[in-house]
């Protein structure tokens, strides 16, 4: 696979705190969420002008039987503060609700 050049693959797998980081969590369990969605990691991109492209058919590799998606997004200095930002954003946003 081709390195993507100032972006990063962001699974939802990465925001789940039901997840333990062996399963594929990536953000703290503090900054994680419960249930996160595609449409609010989409959202949250777009609100950070962080240009996203979403695939919400691919399959994380530690789960390969269960769809969760990704979203390839810009990168901001590294992938997890661009991961953290993220996680903020979309904490933000379930508030406003």
């Amino acid at each position: 696979m081709r390195k993507l050049e100032n972006k990063c693959i962001v699974w939802l797998t990465y925001f789940d705190a039901s997840k333990t980081y062996g399963e594929g969590r990536k953000v703290p369990r503090r900054f994680a969420l419960s249930s996160p969605r595609m449409e609010e990691l989409v959202k949250a991109a777009e609100i950070l002008n962080l240009n996203p492209q979403p695939n919400p058919d691919a399959k994380f590799p530690r789960c390969w039987w269960e769809k969760s998606g990704y979203v390839v997004v810009d990168k901001v200095n590294s992938k997890h503060k661009t991961l953290l930002i993220l996680a903020q954003k979309i904490a933000e946003l379930r508030g406003k609700r």
